[in-house]
């Protein structure tokens, strides 16, 4: 094994009222990343960004939201950077508008 470790993330905001999880583990060839948000207030596509802690930013996952602040979202992703690389997760519109922040 490659000694796989995982880290639950979380983040709410008061603004938008979304709320996500993401849970990320550790692989030799970067982070799996598992997404479960609520309360998206945002109707298109959304999509799962890795902040690095270089200011670095990768599109982890997408999807389409059919209504504003509809039921649980559950989406999986992978990133190249590993989980102590990444600074933080941030679901946004595809416009780039910051739905909600995940940290540590």
């Amino acid at each position: 094994g490659d000694g796989v470790r995982v880290q639950r993330w979380v983040g709410a905001d008061r603004g938008s009222g979304a709320a996500a999880v993401v849970t990320a583990a550790r692989h030799e060839w970067g982070t799996a990343v598992a997404l479960e948000a609520v309360r998206v207030p945002a109707v298109g596509v959304c999509a799962l960004i890795a902040v690095g802690r270089d200011g670095s930013e990768e599109t982890v996952t997408s999807w389409s939201a059919a209504v504003p602040g509809g039921g649980l979202v559950e989406v999986d992703g992978g990133a190249a950077l590993r989980p102590e690389a990444i600074d933080r997760f941030e679901v946004r519109t595809a416009g780039g508008r910051r739905l909600v922040t995940v940290t540590r």
